[in-house]
Protein backbone atom coordinates (compact mmCIF):
# COMPACT_ATOMS: atom_id res chain seq x y z
CA UNK A 1 0.00 0.00 0.00
CA UNK A 2 2.95 2.25 1.06
CA UNK A 3 4.61 1.87 -2.21
CA UNK A 4 1.07 3.08 -4.32
CA UNK A 5 1.01 5.83 -2.02
CA UNK A 6 4.37 6.54 -2.81
CA UNK A 7 3.84 6.31 -6.73
CA UNK A 8 0.68 8.66 -6.08
CA UNK A 9 2.87 11.81 -5.00
CA UNK A 10 5.94 10.80 -7.03
CA UNK A 11 3.70 11.30 -10.09
CA UNK A 12 1.99 14.38 -8.80
CA UNK A 13 0.97 15.57 -12.27
CA UNK A 14 1.75 13.04 -14.53
CA UNK A 15 -0.57 12.81 -17.27
CA UNK A 16 0.90 10.17 -18.73
CA UNK A 17 1.52 6.23 -18.45
CA UNK A 18 -0.70 3.90 -17.00
CA UNK A 19 -1.70 3.36 -12.99
CA UNK A 20 -3.28 -0.44 -12.69
CA UNK A 21 -6.25 -1.15 -10.77
CA UNK A 22 -4.20 -2.25 -7.33
CA UNK A 23 -2.09 1.46 -8.02
CA UNK A 24 -5.17 3.13 -8.32
CA UNK A 25 -7.25 1.23 -5.47
CA UNK A 26 -4.28 0.95 -2.93
CA UNK A 27 -4.48 4.76 -2.85
CA UNK A 28 -7.98 4.99 -2.64
CA UNK A 29 -7.90 2.67 0.86
CA UNK A 30 -5.22 4.93 2.12
CA UNK A 31 -7.51 7.63 1.34
CA UNK A 32 -10.43 6.23 3.17
CA UNK A 33 -7.98 5.17 6.13
CA UNK A 34 -6.84 9.27 6.31
CA UNK A 35 -10.14 9.96 6.51
CA UNK A 36 -11.04 7.25 9.03
CA UNK A 37 -8.03 8.60 11.28
CA UNK A 38 -9.57 12.24 10.37
CA UNK A 39 -13.23 11.73 11.42
CA UNK A 40 -12.24 10.09 14.58
CA UNK A 41 -10.16 13.24 15.57
CA UNK A 42 -12.85 15.51 14.51
CA UNK A 43 -15.26 12.95 16.75
CA UNK A 44 -13.20 13.46 20.25
CA UNK A 45 -13.19 17.02 19.94
CA UNK A 46 -16.92 17.24 19.09
CA UNK A 47 -17.42 14.97 21.55
CA UNK A 48 -15.57 17.03 24.36
CA UNK A 49 -17.20 19.82 23.30
CA UNK A 50 -20.34 18.31 23.40
CA UNK A 51 -19.96 17.21 27.31
CA UNK A 52 -18.36 20.61 28.28
CA UNK A 53 -21.58 22.22 27.05
CA UNK A 54 -23.94 19.30 28.78
CA UNK A 55 -22.02 19.99 31.92
CA UNK A 56 -22.77 23.85 30.98
CA UNK A 57 -18.92 24.53 31.49
CA UNK A 58 -17.65 27.05 28.54
CA UNK A 59 -15.29 28.39 30.30
CA UNK A 60 -13.13 25.30 30.43
CA UNK A 61 -9.70 24.75 29.06
CA UNK A 62 -11.03 21.72 27.90
CA UNK A 63 -13.43 23.68 26.02
CA UNK A 64 -10.99 26.26 24.60
CA UNK A 65 -8.65 23.39 23.46
CA UNK A 66 -10.98 21.33 21.31
CA UNK A 67 -12.68 24.12 19.58
CA UNK A 68 -8.17 25.06 18.56
CA UNK A 69 -8.08 21.38 17.79
CA UNK A 70 -11.23 21.26 15.33
CA UNK A 71 -10.15 24.42 13.61
CA UNK A 72 -6.52 23.14 13.76
CA UNK A 73 -8.17 19.85 12.32
CA UNK A 74 -10.39 21.28 9.69
CA UNK A 75 -7.15 23.16 7.92
CA UNK A 76 -5.64 20.47 7.71
CA UNK A 77 -8.05 18.83 6.03
CA UNK A 78 -8.22 22.07 3.35
CA UNK A 79 -4.83 21.86 2.81
CA UNK A 80 -4.71 17.94 2.23
CA UNK A 81 -7.82 17.92 0.29
CA UNK A 82 -5.98 21.16 -2.00
CA UNK A 83 -2.86 19.13 -1.98
CA UNK A 84 -4.39 16.21 -3.48
CA UNK A 85 -6.51 17.75 -6.17
CA UNK A 86 -3.99 17.00 -9.39
CA UNK A 87 -2.76 13.97 -8.43
CA UNK A 88 -5.93 12.42 -7.93
CA UNK A 89 -6.92 13.66 -11.63
CA UNK A 90 -3.62 12.01 -12.74
CA UNK A 91 -3.95 9.13 -10.93
CA UNK A 92 -7.77 8.80 -12.22
CA UNK A 93 -6.09 10.08 -15.76
CA UNK A 94 -4.09 7.29 -16.23
CA UNK A 95 -6.12 4.70 -14.65
CA UNK A 96 -8.35 5.82 -17.45
CA UNK A 97 -5.59 5.04 -19.64
CA UNK A 98 -4.76 1.93 -18.34
CA UNK A 99 -8.09 0.62 -19.28
CA UNK A 100 -7.10 1.08 -23.10
CA UNK A 101 -10.16 4.68 -22.78
CA UNK A 102 -8.93 7.57 -25.05
CA UNK A 103 -8.24 10.65 -23.42
CA UNK A 104 -11.19 12.32 -24.21
CA UNK A 105 -13.10 9.47 -22.11
CA UNK A 106 -11.28 10.82 -19.03
CA UNK A 107 -11.65 14.76 -20.27
CA UNK A 108 -15.64 14.38 -20.65
CA UNK A 109 -16.56 11.65 -18.33
CA UNK A 110 -15.18 13.63 -14.92
CA UNK A 111 -15.92 17.23 -15.55
CA UNK A 112 -19.30 16.31 -16.52
CA UNK A 113 -19.81 14.34 -13.23
CA UNK A 114 -18.48 16.62 -11.18
CA UNK A 115 -21.00 19.57 -12.96
CA UNK A 116 -24.08 17.47 -12.70
CA UNK A 117 -23.13 16.61 -8.63
CA UNK A 118 -23.08 19.88 -7.83
CA UNK A 119 -26.27 21.09 -9.80
CA UNK A 120 -28.29 17.64 -8.17
CA UNK A 121 -26.39 19.30 -4.77
CA UNK A 122 -28.00 22.48 -5.54
CA UNK A 123 -31.34 21.11 -6.59
CA UNK A 124 -32.04 18.18 -4.67
CA UNK A 125 -35.59 18.22 -5.06
CA UNK A 126 -34.43 17.53 -9.34
CA UNK A 127 -34.85 13.53 -9.41
CA UNK A 128 -33.39 13.55 -13.26
CA UNK A 129 -30.18 15.69 -12.16
CA UNK A 130 -29.94 13.18 -9.32
CA UNK A 131 -29.85 9.91 -11.61
CA UNK A 132 -27.65 11.43 -14.43
CA UNK A 133 -25.00 12.17 -11.51
CA UNK A 134 -25.40 8.73 -9.89
CA UNK A 135 -25.44 6.91 -13.15
CA UNK A 136 -22.23 8.77 -14.69
CA UNK A 137 -20.63 8.06 -10.73
CA UNK A 138 -21.42 3.97 -11.45
CA UNK A 139 -19.68 4.45 -14.84
CA UNK A 140 -16.63 5.86 -13.89
CA UNK A 141 -16.72 3.07 -10.45
CA UNK A 142 -16.78 0.65 -13.26
CA UNK A 143 -13.84 1.74 -15.69
CA UNK A 144 -11.70 1.81 -12.14
CA UNK A 145 -12.56 -1.81 -11.68
CA UNK A 146 -11.85 -2.75 -15.59
CA UNK A 147 -8.58 -5.18 -16.06
CA UNK A 148 -5.85 -3.58 -17.47
CA UNK A 149 -6.58 -3.04 -21.81
CA UNK A 150 -10.07 -3.66 -21.03
CA UNK A 151 -11.01 -1.17 -23.87
CA UNK A 152 -8.19 -1.42 -26.28
CA UNK A 153 -8.61 -2.58 -29.76
CA UNK A 154 -6.60 -5.22 -31.52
Amino acid sequence: MWTAYKKFWKNYATFSGRASRSDFWLVVLMHVILGLIWLAGLAAAGFSLLWDIVRQDSTSDWNVAAVVFVIAWLALLVLYLLATIIPALSLEYRRFADTGLRPWWFIVLLPLSYVLDGMSNSQPDNGLLLALSAFLGLVIFIINLMPTDKFRKG
